[in-house]
């Protein structure tokens, strides 16, 4: 009998009654041997559909749908979905990117391209030639001379050509990249409805677009503020130490570049406060050195400049002083996402 037994065990084993929570039912020794194998048959059986209800019961209470019509078919189906949902923001990212990209890379003959942006691509030009970094740039509105950094990167795309189209594709390209990051950052700390928001808006926007072409301060400080905003998520939301030094060093860079971001680093100042016990002190640090770095030949410059650096100090504060109303606030918040008197730059349309 128990020879009998295990050779029935090993024949429901291999025709898959079970499966792997098979379990032979005990025998009795003096049972005939056909009610034998339709008692452990019938045992398997109740094992199986014990299996299932438990299965069934699972996938219920998980709140995804039972398939219907062939196992197969569906099993594909939903494997192509899941893809597709899986790849959406991947497309919905190249689809921005190439929507932002062609509105800044297009008709870039018709960049306006006056006194100050020849200055800079002659800094930039001198940079090259003469095998020097520059200690200050161009001449700010205010009456004392800007830091370098412009002059700087100024000089990276006249390394491949003296033609004005090339330093105007490159801004264009950063300003792409700060599209990008403006996905990023959204689907990151967000959604990705927020993402797409604020990455559309961003690439359509005709302001962001007129501002994102030119040699100008202006124009390269889009990217820069995409990666200060990003590290200051990693920063707070992640405690992310890399994202302190981040922050300050992309600050730090905004600030060489032009003094506009300056009130930037008042908002910093103020969140280091609100989250002072999520600060990474040595990171904070080594950004803040680093930053210092790049305005030590400007600082060198200045040492004799007494007079317009107390210049700058009397703008920054009359500024300050001349702060608008919310309602002000929003107005100009409506004018730039409106497009509101874009042909002062970009030309009357005929």
């Amino acid at each position: 009998t128990q020879s009998r037994s295990s050779a029935a065990s090993d024949v429901y084993k291999r025709q898959g009654i079970g499966g792997a929570r098979f379990r032979a039912a005990p025998l009795v020794r003096d049972m005939p041997c056909r009610a034998e194998r339709t008692g452990m048959a019938q045992s398997a059986i109740w094992e199986a559909e014990s299996s299932m209800s438990h299965l069934v019961r699972a996938v219920s209470a998980q709140g995804i749908p039972r398939p219907q019509g062939s196992p197969r078919a569906d099993g594909w189906r939903a494997s192509r979905v899941a893809a597709l949902v899986s790849q959406a923001p991947h497309l919905a990212l190249g689809g921005i990117v190439a929507l932002a990209g062609a509105l800044r890379l297009s008709h870039l003959d018709v960049i306006e391209f006056k006194a100050d942006e020849a200055r800079h691509l002659l800094r930039g030009l001198e940079v090259l030639q003469q095998h020097l970094l520059p200690l200050t740039g161009s001449q700010a509105s205010v009456g004392i001379a800007k830091p370098p950094m412009m002059s700087l990167l100024m000089a990276i795309p006249l390394l491949w050509g003296r033609d004005p189209r090339m330093a105007s594709a490159f801004i264009a390209l950063l300003n792409v990249a700060a599209v990008a990051g403006c996905f990023l950052l959204g689907r990151r700390y967000y959604n990705t409805r927020v993402a797409v928001m604020a990455a559309v808006l961003f690439a359509v926007n005709p302001w962001a677009v007129v501002l994102s072409r030119k040699a100008f301060t202006a124009d390269v400080l889009a990217p820069f503020l995409v990666l200060c905003l990003y590290a200051l998520h990693a920063a707070i939301v992640d405690r992310q130490g890399w994202g302190w030094l981040a922050a300050v060093l992309s600050l730090g860079i905004m600030l060489n570049i032009t003094f506009s971001p300056l009130p930037l680093g008042l908002s910093l100042l103020v969140l280091l406060v609100v989250f002072r016990r999520r600060v990474h002190w040595r990171c904070l640090e080594v950004g803040a050195v680093l930053s210092g770095l790049l305005f030590v030949p400007y600082i060198y410059a200045q040492l004799g400049h007494v007079q317009e650096v107390k210049a700058l100090a009397k703008a920054a504060m009359q500024g300050a002083s001349r702060a608008g109303s919310l309602t002000d606030t929003l107005r100009f918040a409506a004018y730039i996402h409106s497009g509101l008197n874009l042909g002062a730059l970009a030309g009357v349309s005929l």
